[in-house]
């Protein structure tokens, strides 16, 4: 019997242009025991430096693609192609269009006003990742 890789938690990016499901997820992350700290801009010209630093460095990224932001869509690529694991969040009630290169990709979808609903996904999810399967 071939034993099973467990991943143990490190650092996670949360990759949102929503504030509150930012800290809702960073706070879900932190009790997996990830390292998912709010990212801190400390020079303004150094922003994306710094957050890519960050992706470089996470050993998972949580991306929400609701709404049309560029910048999540640019994060979550320069993600990808360091082959990082990724949980892609979708908002059901948001006018999201996914595009054809990511249709394969496992997504959560969530409703802003269902908490818990998200919470159990993404807790589905964390168990996946750290047996190997995401």
């Amino acid at each position: 019997m071939a034993a099973v890789e467990r991943r143990l938690p490190g650092r996670a990016v949360v990759l949102s242009r929503d504030a509150s499901l930012r800290e809702r997820v960073r706070k879900l992350l932190t009790a997996h025991g990830f390292d998912a700290h709010e990212q801190q801009v400390l020079d303004a010209g150094f922003w994306l430096d710094n957050l890519l630093r960050s992706i470089e460095s996470a050993s998972l990224v949580v991306a929400d693609l609701s709404g049309d932001s560029p910048n999540v869509w640019y994060e979550l690529g320069f993600a990808h192609a360091l082959r990082k694991p990724t949980i892609l969040l979708v908002n059901r009630d948001a006018a999201t269009r996914i595009p054809t290169d990511l249709e394969g990709q496992m997504f959560l979808p969530y409703r802003t006003a269902d908490e818990t609903g998200l919470e159990e996904a993404l807790n589905g999810a964390l168990q996946r990742y750290g047996a190997g399967r995401l």
